[in-house]
């Protein structure tokens, strides 16, 4: 029988999680109430106690329940604190701001056109008067001006904009992700719109580590001259992406192997098992064990350190250096109470990791190792010394990978298929790749050698690119258009919690259970399929600069493009590929906006408009300036208006067009005039750039 006493941590985690859940659920219940019920429950949980200890009667019953309102009320209690919103001195709260005051608070990185970095606001000029405030804007800074430095005070003119939702049915909610920071302003700020007034008034640990981040990277950088190689290995050890063009990102999601590009837990544990290969034997000799937890603890901080204290790392780090302390203070309890603790105390600090994809899928991986990875392990033994290493590293990929399938299914909508043979081969070179780049920077100073190291770790890292370039292109290597809604994700955990029981505790109605699911399950999706194959849609999207067209008649797809956008895949995956992946559109048929196959579309066309009938709607695509009497005389349901073709409406044919689209192809102060205009002539009229995309649906 399962029993709950030993799993302290993992019980008020789980509460501590309710209450954060109950938070962004309802945010507004009154803070009197939620501290009311946190009192009188709190008081009624020691009075409960006291009558415990001296009636010796036991009441596992309440004191659980009232553990789990103390605890969610904490939560609730916490993530109002940590809601930045909340606070009344907010710029969220104030209007009419001429500049404003703040300090940089993030590490600045360079873009291709920019530099983006984050302000802490402290003081704001609104209507006239030079307030204190609070809150953080998102700043990208043009390269004609210097780059501001981690803890400059800036000044900066202008009113931040609020950041706006993704414009496009589907596409990933960038406003969310960066709310989840606490960031809901943004703002492009020109050369000479700001000013730096102070340096050095940063976090002196923080700015230290990115000092020594930049420093470990400008050592790669000498040594790794090849950009693909550079850039594995400056992501590997130092968790710097920014080097990571789109092939190498789709080459290691391919193989199932973009964990290995992330610093997490895994880098801590290889670290970990290297520093007790070194210093295990220190355990042996008088107070052995404290000089070892001494000596671990200051190298798995110094390695957090080296990576800019970025969060992956802090948790995992957090995680393990609560692991060496229990084992000194020889504290019994199990991984999973420790993991629970770390994941307690990083949700108390902050309570919006809990919607960090890296947090869920990092945990889940750990819970997963803990739990399977012994158990697949006594499937098949080995004899042979080396043939058992490597069935432990493939039973450590199975576990992590079962543990983590659902979740990367609902954010990711593909499955890696030969995850297991290419982690299998990638993992012992990144483990190389790992060990070589940490020594790399512990002997970059002595001539020779590090040339030497630095030789090895090149050709380690080639030698894992190629591995993850044969991995994408062989037949089958992803499997695309797994779109689960969240219900349909707690199923699959469900699920996966009733097949582990089964296996543990063979039971009919617990296999009952699995097969009900499943059965959910199929019916849903084979629900969705007929309906997409009965889908008729007509959009046009709102991609920053370009034109963009859907045409969705049952499985047959056509997109169309301006020729700029039909060449850049990466832009088109960020802006549309959700939706696809949730209509279920999986072949795609692409053409430019100059040459439409008249075989598949009914098309006239010419450079300055095109003309076709969809389902009985007559659309005209206006995609140079011309002379709008020519359309005096006809009828179209909608004009689609692309590259500022149209400069005003004086001589426009209103009667001739029902529906107005501007595309972001255009200008956005000429498409706000126009469509303002427009509007004022009662003519329907639709800017993407401002509404977002328009989609008509049969």
């Amino acid at each position: 029988m399962f029993r709950w006493t030993p799993y302290v941590f993992i019980r008020f985690t789980i509460f501590l999680l309710a209450g954060i859940l109950l938070y962004r659920a309802f945010p507004n219940i009154p803070l009197l109430v939620v501290v009311s019920v946190f009192s009188v429950s709190f008081i009624g949980y020691l009075v409960l106690w006291l009558i415990q200890q001296r009636q010796k009667v036991r009441m596992s019953l309440w004191f659980g329940l009232l553990a789990f309102v103390v605890t969610s009320a904490f939560g609730w209690l916490c993530t109002y604190e940590q809601t930045d919103t909340n606070h009344p001195n907010h710029i969220l709260h104030l209007s009419e701001v001429t500049y404003y005051t703040g300090k940089v608070v993030s590490e600045v990185q360079s873009k291709a056109k920019n530099y983006r970095t984050v302000i802490e606001i402290e003081q704001v000029l609104s209507h006239e008067k030079l307030k204190p405030a609070t809150g953080k804007v998102l700043i990208y800074t043009s390269k004609d001006a210097p780059a501001p430095l981690y803890g400059d005070k800036l000044i900066i003119y202008g009113a931040p904009l609020p950041v706006q939702p993704p414009p496009n049915p589907d596409e990933f909610d960038y406003r969310k992700y960066l709310s989840l920071q606490q960031i809901y302003y943004q703002q492009f700020v020109r050369k000479g719109k700001f000013i730096v007034y102070e340096h050095t008034a940063g976090n002196a640990v923080i700015s230290a580590s990115l000092q020594g981040r930049a420093w470990a990277d400008k050592v790669f950088r000498t040594y790794i001259t090849a950009e693909n190689e550079y850039a594995i290995i400056s992501g590997l050890v130092l968790g710097l992406r920014s080097g990571l063009d789109d092939e190498l990102k789709g080459a290691y999601a391919a193989a199932g192997a973009m964990h290995i590009l992330a610093v997490s837990g895994a880098h801590v544990i290889i670290i970990f098992q290297l520093i007790f290969f070194v210093f295990g034997r220190i355990k042996k000799v008088r107070y052995g064990n404290w000089i070892f937890a001494i000596t671990a603890l200051v190298l798995l901080w110094f390695y957090a350190f080296i990576t800019g204290l970025s969060t992956s790392v802090l948790r995992s780090v957090v995680m393990f250096s609560l692991v060496v302390l229990g084992e000194v203070l020889r504290r019994e309890g199990t991984l999973f109470n420790t993991l629970g603790f770390s994941a307690f105390v990083l949700l108390c600090y902050d309570p919006y990791l809990l919607q960090d994809v890296g947090f869920q899928l990092s945990y889940l991986a750990v819970a997963g190792i803990i739990y399977l990875y012994p158990r697949i392990y006594t499937w098949v033994e080995f004899e042979t010394t080396w043939i058992d290493k490597l069935w432990k590293l493939v039973c450590g990929s199975i576990a992590a990978q079962i543990a983590v399938l659902p979740l990367s299914l609902f954010y990711f909508h593909q499955f890696p298929t030969y995850f297991l043979v290419a982690n299998l081969l990638m993992i012992p070179v990144s483990v190389g790749v790992l060990y070589g780049g940490l020594a790399l920077l512990a002997v970059s100073w002595i001539p020779y050698l590090s040339d030497s190291i630095g030789f090895i770790l090149k050709w380690l890292t080639w030698l894992m690119n190629q591995i993850a370039f044969w991995t994408e292109h062989t037949p089958g290597a992803l499997m695309h258009g797994n779109y689960l809604e969240l219900w349909e994700l707690g199923v699959l955990y469900v699920l996966l919690f009733l097949v582990l029981w089964f296996l543990y505790i063979p039971r009919l109605r617990v296999w009952s259970g699995v097969l009900v699911l499943l059965l959910c399950l199929t019916v849903n999706q084979g629900y969705h399929k007929i309906n997409y194959t009965q889908q008729h849609f007509l959009a046009v999207y709102a991609i920053p600069g370009h034109s963009a067209l859907d045409i969705v008649d049952h499985k047959q797809h056509v997109f169309i493009a301006d020729s700029a956008l039909s060449q850049n895949k990466s832009q088109i995956s960020y802006h549309l590929q959700n939706h696809w992946t949730r209509r279920q559109i999986l072949d795609v048929r692409s053409m430019v906006f100059s040459n439409v196959d008249s075989n598949i579309l009914a098309i006239h066309q010419n450079k300055q408009f095109s003309l076709f009938i969809w389902h009985g709607k007559h659309i005209c695509i206006l995609h140079q300036p011309v002379n709008m009497q020519l359309f005096q005389k006809q009828k179209f349901d909608y004009l689609i208006i692309q590259n500022n073709s149209l400069k005003n409406i004086k001589q426009f044919p209103i009667q001739s067009f029902t529906t107005i689209i501007l595309d972001a192809s255009n200008r956005y102060y000429l498409s706000k005039r126009l469509s303002n205009e427009l509007r004022r002539q009662k003519i329907v009229c639709h800017n993407v750039q401002e509404q977002g995309a328009f989609t008509f649906t049969l």
